[in-house]
């Protein structure tokens, strides 16, 4: 429904579009920038397209030895507005040498940052219900996967979504696939920095 009202909208917009000498989008919708880039096309009008994407964080085995301060870090960058910045964390690789520690480490993080009751604690809300609502649905696809969080404490009429930590969601999941663009930190887990990089 969502992207449904967006394309409306954005059609009834390109309608007018003879009137921009030039156009700058920032969507992840692949629909809604294949629209723009048509409508663009026909008045030979010069587009910008920021799509959005993933955003990956890689800790290797010899990073520094305090990794409370990365951990602090990627918290920090994960959620800053919630989440909600093109340019955020938008998830972690970390080598299986220092997995466990900086999996503790980023628990702490975030209870340092936001208490044990983050709906209490004065993170920002979601945007929108509908957002909210995708990335509690992000959530309960790899809901087995959870180490901190997790979709039962989001509260969807409040656009509240807990900041959650999954570890090793499966790789068919939409959090691996999707931009995420909220408070959810995948962590994969590696084994060399090779396997990082593919």
């Amino acid at each position: 429904m969502y992207e449904n009202c967006t394309c409306a909208l954005l059609s009834f917009l390109l309608e007018l579009v003879f009137m921009f000498d030039f156009l700058l989008t920032t969507a992840s919708i692949c629909i809604f920038n294949k629209i723009v880039a048509q409508a663009a096309a026909k008045t030979l009008t010069p587009v910008v397209l920021e799509l959005g994407g993933k955003c990956p964080t890689y800790i290797d085995r010899d990073c520094p030895s305090d990794l409370k301060v990365v951990a602090n870090r990627v918290v920090w960058g994960k959620t800053l507005n919630a989440g909600q910045t093109c340019i955020g964390v938008d998830y972690v690789l970390v080598h299986n040498d220092v997995k466990e520690k900086f999996c503790e480490e980023v628990k702490q993080a975030l209870e340092r940052m936001y208490t044990s009751n983050p709906k209490n604690s004065g993170l920002a809300r979601i945007a929108t219900v509908d957002q909210a609502k995708r990335l509690k649905s992000l959530i309960e696809e790899a809901e087995n996967c959870v180490v901190w969080g997790g979709s039962e404490k989001c509260d969807i009429n409040e656009k509240y979504v807990c900041p959650t930590v999954i570890l090793n969601p499966p790789k068919e999941c939409r959090l691996l696939k999707e931009e995420i663009f909220g408070p959810i930190l995948p962590i994969i887990s590696v084994d060399t920095d090779d396997e990082a990089i593919t």
